[in-house]
């Protein structure tokens, strides 16, 4: 079990980002959302998508790290139908439909640093 621990740390710190993430977007302790946006979509997920999957795509020695791409855009995805869509339902009284879009561009970013991190293992 401790193994296991170890070998996915780092995404376990990605989640307990997005829950602190998460937090912060909902106690209002920003008070500029577009900022935030900004922040999380265009510069904290990214980065942190493809750091990790560089180190996963390095480490790991089987196909299993692929599946990092499905969990990167699924968690990007809910985080933003928790976050912006469900203020918006609240606010409105209507109902959105999470952007599965988001799974194929947050996907795709973790392909990028899979395929780098094979790469970078090849040499």
């Amino acid at each position: 079990m401790k193994k296991h621990i170890k070998n996915f740390y780092l995404v376990y710190l990605y989640l307990f980002i997005m829950a602190i993430l998460e937090i912060v977007f909902w106690t209002n302790i920003n008070d500029c959302g577009l900022g935030f946006g900004i922040l999380t979509y265009y510069i904290l997920f990214p980065l942190s998508i493809t750091i990790i999957s560089i180190i996963y795509g390095h480490k790991i020695k089987n196909n299993k790290k692929y599946l990092l791409t499905i969990f990167f855009g699924i968690s990007v995805m809910l985080f933003q139908y928790s976050t912006y869509s469900l203020a918006n339902m609240l606010a409105f009284d209507k109902i959105n439909i999470p952007h599965i879009s988001m799974i194929l561009l947050y996907g795709f970013i973790s392909l990028i640093g899979i395929v780098i991190g094979n790469c970078l293992k090849s040499k």
